[in-house]
């Protein structure tokens, strides 16, 4: 298989944004390169996954973790870890345990 046949092949199976990823184009506004990488988009993750606001956070900052800014990781995982317990507050106090 020729390079042109990989690439032809690559482009015609799969979706626009993994495309973008695996092409190494970045989209800072639409699709930013630390939402994008690992094959899926985190937004598409958590629409997939039906959460909420507060897991959707929780993911988000999680799977951002040191790429969007090195230097905020530790700031990254606190977010997350706020967005979690403040998850873990509301179904405590409305007695669900279920989720």
């Amino acid at each position: 298989m020729t390079l042109l046949d990989k690439t032809l092949l690559r482009a015609t199976c799969y979706p626009p944004r993994l495309q973008m990823r695996l092409n190494n184009e970045d989209d800072p506004v639409n699709h930013p390169s630390h939402y994008t990488d690992g094959g899926i988009e985190t937004l598409d993750f958590i629409l997939a996954k039906k959460l909420d606001f507060l897991l959707g956070q929780v993911i988000k900052y999680v799977s951002r973790a040191g790429k969007k800014d090195p230097g905020k990781e530790l700031q990254d995982l606190e977010k997350a870890e706020f967005y979690l317990k403040r998850k873990i507050e509301l179904m405590k106090g409305a007695g669900n345990n279920e989720g």
